[in-house]
């Protein structure tokens, strides 16, 4: 790992540029790092701890804190079952949030109980069957990040269960309608440039556009059950759709959106797969296409969605996101936790 002073930087010189040995991670299987980010957490020094992952491709990695002032690492390996651990940040509340590069998939790992929680992404827009979860960033109680292969820019919100992805525009065919976004950075005032790596180009998401969504949903519930045991009975979750043009019914302080009408498709996902698709479990919505302008400017949208489980369904603690999807230009989600017995 490599670090530098900028204070003793000279141009055209080495001076100022260190490196610290991993002697002490020999014993550790590591082919791979990923970025580094600096503590979050309020009760740390900030400039003390150092995080970043090492990945043992194709199966599985570890996540690596380094600090500055006692010069030790600290290794935290993740099961098989985590995935590929890439990119890292520390929230305010001193948990981790980690990317699946393999998958659909992000994550929590809390390192004093080593718990593990992931979410999925919405569907991806484009060819691609995952959406690769690469670069993230941790702003204002937000998770963003971006989705190399679901080509968008997306943020999740832990304190409303609230995921929005930004879709880019750029698509390239050759690429399977994406234009692989990798790296972003957040300025002062919110809007977020990001890199178009396979296009050649800079993209940006505009501060003053990000609250500009056309719609937002309510669901019935934070939590279900299934029993893998019982495959005619499922559960079902109520659904209100709401315009932001509601002035009267709008829980939410988003703009009005300026397009009129346009395209509204529903999805769900799960992070009981890796691909984010339902395994062993079937989804109906009461309606899953329809208009913008079929949702009133007076009252929700209300539409269910059914969950049943399959023959051989496996028990376990899994999330599900269920998406609404406008002109495959914005996707807001709701994501709730569903429990496998």
């Amino acid at each position: 790992m490599v670090y530098y002073t900028p204070h003793l930087v000279e141009n055209n010189t080495s001076k100022g540029i260190s490196e610290y040995e991993f002697e002490d991670l020999l014993q550790h299987k590591i082919t791979s790092m990923g970025p580094v980010s600096i503590s979050n957490d309020d009760t740390n020094d900030k400039n003390d701890i150092v995080w970043f992952s090492a990945v043992d491709y194709p199966y599985n990695g570890s996540i690596i804190n380094y600090n500055t002032t006692s010069k030790k690492f600290n290794v935290f390996e993740l099961s098989k079952e985590a995935g590929i651990p890439i990119s890292i940040i520390e929230d305010d509340r001193g948990i981790l949030w980690i990317n699946d590069h393999a998958t659909s998939i992000f994550f929590t790992f809390n390192t004093n109980t080593n718990q593990i929680k992931k979410y999925s992404t919405s569907l991806p827009s484009t060819r691609i069957t995952s959406s690769l979860p690469y670069f993230n960033e941790y702003r204002d109680g937000k998770l963003w990040f971006n989705e190399h292969e679901g080509n968008a820019i997306g943020y999740f919100d832990p304190k409303s269960d609230t995921m929005v992805e930004y879709h880019i525009p750029t698509r390239s065919k050759i690429w399977g309608n994406t234009s692989n976004p990798l790296k972003f950075a957040i300025d002062h005032r919110g809007s977020i440039y990001f890199t178009e790596w396979t296009e050649n180009k800079i993209g940006i998401l505009k501060s003053n556009s990000i609250n500009k969504i056309p719609l937002f949903m309510n669901v019935s519930e934070n939590v279900i059950e299934l029993n893998s045991k019982k495959e005619d009975k499922g559960e079902i979750i109520h659904i209100s759709l709401y315009n932001t043009k509601m002035n009267n019914y709008s829980k939410t302080d988003l703009p009005k959106f300026e397009v009129d009408d346009g395209k509204v498709e529903m999805f769900v996902s799960s992070s009981i797969s890796k691909s984010g698709q339902l395994w062993n479990i079937t989804s109906n919505f009461s309606n899953d296409k329809f208009l913008l302008s079929d949702i009133s400017s007076d009252i929700p949208y209300n539409l269910t969605l059914e969950i049943k489980p399959e023959k051989n369904l496996i028990p376990g603690n899994y999330t599900l996101t269920v998406s609404a999807r406008y002109e495959n230009t914005i996707t807001y989600s709701k994501i709730i936790d569903m429990i496998i017995l």
